[in-house]
């Protein structure tokens, strides 16, 4: 796996890039990284837009000490997840997970660490020393975001408890751990009332952070994002409901729910929600945003016996952005999911080594620009099918044969010729 900083490089150039252009092909881009082509080949017959797709989504697997595989729910005594932050690190992906348990006149939760080698299987389910008894609503809300630095994970986790005016708010603490089990509590309340979901990012001593103000059915006022700075990461971050400047997309304030990162050539990614749809937005300040994703995908749609939605993060993963669904089923069982890009073929090409003496092999090859999932199928001209992106096969006679191969995945097919001469 690449490092964070080029991994997240490669995202913006490669992942929605190409997804914006197809989508708005008909509308100015944003800048020139909106729109991403693949450029014209002699040697492939098919040259077009290349954009990812998001069709289906995956359940998360965890995998127990004895090698044993089994889908990740909440542990024991736990029915939900209340929400997760996964962080990719240079060898490994790392999250943090909040199980938590509602019961008559209370609620827990315990904080969990896991790793995963390749973002799907997660091994090592650890608690953490984030595990709240009270046996009232005064809960942890689970960390929402996790900044290493270091040698250093700085921590931000919403706490669900009753501060103003008799409403049940979520407040941001600030935490610190050098190995994301054990935590220590650096600040109760950074932000009173402002809550999930929330994004930070750090970059030259500045942080900065995305949150929304927070209150229960009690609270009349506005949620929309907000955009707050702080030299350090636990004071001056402003009042709770008026500090920092409000986000616009076009002009719009943003509802919950909500994703943003910082991308590392400076420019802000934002994706939302409206209703089930994922859409995505880019800004040069992080505060004025401009559309550039329109419905990427319905999330209610694919994923798996889907009922009620939590909460969402994006991760690159070798230069591709998985989304990561925290949900419901239709039974109230706590599920996790990632719904990834699926790219379609392009620029298919066939070749083959002939001429080939009569009774010798010949090798026949397809090539693809890009393409997920691809399988592979043969024409090879002489009544004989095969499968594979490379193929041997004998031809029973001298003469010229036209052999067809066709890439195709779920999103996408192309088909290729090449001519093979057996003398």
């Amino acid at each position: 796996m690449q490092t964070k900083t080029n991994a997240i490089a490669l995202t913006f150039i490669l992942g929605f890039g190409g997804l914006i252009a197809i989508i708005y092909a008909a509308l100015a881009p944003f800048n020139s990284r909106s729109v991403y082509a693949y450029p014209s080949s002699s040697s492939a017959t098919n040259t077009e837009l290349v954009y990812p797709v998001y069709l289906t989504a995956t359940l998360l697997i965890e995998e127990l000490p004895d090698g044993t595989q089994i889908e990740l729910i909440p542990s024991p005594t736990y029915h939900i997840f209340d929400a997760m932050f996964i962080l990719p690190e240079d060898e490994h992906f790392t999250m943090w997970v909040s199980n938590r348990n509602i019961t008559v006149g209370g609620q827990t939760s315990v904080e969990q660490y896991l790793e995963s080698q390749d973002g799907l299987v997660w091994t090592n389910r650890t608690n953490t020393n984030l595990i709240d008894n009270t046996p009232d609503y005064h809960f942890l809300g689970a960390i929402r975001q996790v900044i290493y630095d270091q040698g250093i994970y700085e921590g931000w986790e919403s706490k669900y408890h009753n501060v103003v005016n008799g409403m049940w708010v979520r407040t941001i603490r600030y935490i610190t751990s050098t190995n994301g089990i054990d935590w220590q509590i650096v600040t109760p309340s950074i932000i009173a009332s402002a809550g999930p979901p929330f994004n930070l990012a750090k970059s030259d001593g500045l942080y900065e952070m995305w949150t929304h103000p927070y209150g229960d059915s009690n609270y009349t006022g506005t949620r929309s994002l907000r955009y707050r700075t702080s030299a350090t990461p636990n004071s001056d971050w402003g009042h709770w409901q008026t500090g920092g400047t409000l986000v616009l997309i076009d002009g719009a304030e943003v509802q919950p729910m909500t994703y943003l990162r910082k991308l590392p050539d400076g420019t802000y990614q934002l994706f939302y929600v409206t209703g089930s749809y994922v859409h995505s937005a880019i800004s040069n300040d992080g505060i004025n945003f401009t559309a550039t994703g329109t419905n990427l995908f319905n999330f209610e749609e694919i994923l798996p016996d889907y009922g009620v939605h939590r909460s969402f993060v994006v991760v690159d993963v070798n230069g591709e952005d998985w989304f990561y669904f925290n949900y419901r089923d239709t039974s109230g069982q706590g599920k996790l999911a990632v719904v990834r890009p699926e790219w379609p073929v392009s620029e298919l090409s066939a070749d083959n080594d002939s001429p080939t003496p009569l009774g010798g092999i010949t090798h026949l090859t397809a090539t693809l620009s890009t393409g997920s999932n691809v399988t592979y199928t043969w024409d090879l001209g002489d009544g004989a099918a095969a499968t594979g992106a490379n193929v041997a096969h004998t031809y029973p006679a001298v003469g010229v044969y036209t052999a067809v191969v066709t890439a195709s995945n779920s999103s996408s097919a192309l088909s290729a010729t090449t001519v093979v001469t057996i003398t």
